[in-house]
């Protein structure tokens, strides 16, 4: 574990640097922002998104990047409106529209698309244990 915090402290000041060096270099922000979200410092991590954005408003990574977060902070509508502009950006973008299907269904029904794995990857440790998926994997059944 300690490793691991080292390593995105590390990584994190390697981005801080880059973005000392180019304060416009949008992907460094971005990159940040998956860093600062790993490192659970939510408002940083969405200021660096938000960042990436505004340096590169066709960014489509970014605002899934966004959304993602928003969605483990259960954020709902905002998630949704960064979801569907990364998709707006990228109509082929599979991952994007995958969780989309997944927000909504996890939303409306409690239940929704989604198989919570926490032990896989893209699964987060939110505040008092709760596991929540960052990306979902949707059930093909019915979508």
């Amino acid at each position: 574990m300690l490793k691991g915090l080292k390593e995105r402290e590390a990584a994190l000041a390697g981005y801080d640097s880059a973005i000392a060096a180019k304060g416009d270099y949008a992907e460094a922000y971005a990159n940040r922002g998956v860093v600062l979200q790993e490192l659970e410092r939510w408002e940083a991590a969405l200021a660096s998104y938000d960042r990436a954005i505004s340096i590169r408003p066709d960014y489509a990574e970014a605002y899934f990047n966004r959304g993602t977060l928003l969605k483990a902070l259960m954020q709902w509508e905002a998630a949704q409106a960064s979801y569907d502009q990364a998709i707006a950006l990228r109509p082929d973008y599979a991952e994007a529209i995958a969780t989309v299907r997944c927000t909504h269904g996890s939303r409306t029904t409690g239940r929704g698309a989604c198989r919570f794995q926490p032990g896989h990857p893209n699964s987060t440790r939110l505040r008092g244990g709760a596991i929540t998926p960052v990306a979902c994997f949707v059930v093909m059944r019915g979508l």
